[in-house]
């Protein structure tokens, strides 16, 4: 019965230990992608450092570290098209938000900066 509970400790402490060192991104993790937009490396691990963002990235290579330009997703002319009625004379927040604004408050959440 010792023998029993004992093998049976040491598969469970085996497979624990194999879970915790297992690739989190990538082919090596069946396509998962990276949490908060993080590069995975060619290693499957996830970090922003150019180790993990540079040759051999698998995804979201350009997105680490906050090196990415907003204004290159978001044009002014798409930004006035999804917010077409934030001008109009009925609104009490006529003015309030503008293209400028938003790509500052999208830059320093990336970038702290």
């Amino acid at each position: 019965m010792w023998c029993f509970l004992l093998a049976f400790v040491s598969l469970l402490l085996l497979s624990s230990i194999q879970g915790g060192t297992a690739e989190q991104c990538g082919r090596q993790a069946g396509g998962a992608l990276c949490p908060g937009g993080q590069c995975c490396s060619k290693y499957g691990w996830c970090g922003t450092a150019p180790d993990y963002c540079s040759t051999g990235c698998q995804s979201q290579c350009g997105s680490g570290g906050g090196d990415g330009d907003i204004g290159s997703l978001v044009s002014r002319n798409t930004f006035n098209q999804m917010l077409k009625h934030r001008n109009d004379g009925g609104c009490p927040a006529k003015g309030f938000y503008t293209y400028d604004a938003f790509i500052a408050a999208a830059n320093h959440e990336t970038t702290g900066q």
